[in-house]
């Protein structure tokens, strides 16, 4: 993508669902999830993009090649 500097992106275990969550996604109060955070950055390093998902852990899996 032109213009596109990089970015990061953070993996980390939401121990507990919480009651908005849980009504949105229509799972348990207090289900662990996945939360995925990803910072996309322009090539003068402004943001871009911000995404936040929270995954089900049953239906996610997260694949990194090297």
């Amino acid at each position: 993508m032109a213009g596109v500097k990089g970015g990061s992106e953070w993996a980390r275990v939401l121990p507990a669902l919480g009651v908005e969550d849980a009504i949105v996604i229509g799972l348990e109060l207090g289900e662990p999830m996945l939360r995925l955070c990803r910072l996309t950055r322009s090539a003068d390093g402004s943001a871009l993009e911000f995404h936040e998902s929270i995954l089900d852990p049953d239906l996610f899996v997260l694949h990194m090649a090297f």
